[in-house]
């Protein structure tokens, strides 16, 4: 754990140097964590082919 907390500190004084408060990393990590997983879930209904559709010859 030490080594996360040395991380966490490095880019929460990196980013006040630049006037940017630690939250906004988190707020951009949770957006992009919701942008992946609902990814995720709507990819199989748009490479899935529907059975309807399939016609068999």
């Amino acid at each position: 754990m030490p080594a996360m907390n040395l991380a966490r500190h490095r880019l929460s004084n990196a980013l006040e140097q630049r006037g940017i408060h630690f939250g906004w990393v988190m707020v951009a990590l949770a957006f992009v964590n919701a942008l992946f997983a609902t990814s995720a879930v709507g990819v199989p209904s748009v490479l899935i082919v529907p059975m309807a559709v399939m016609k068999v010859v």
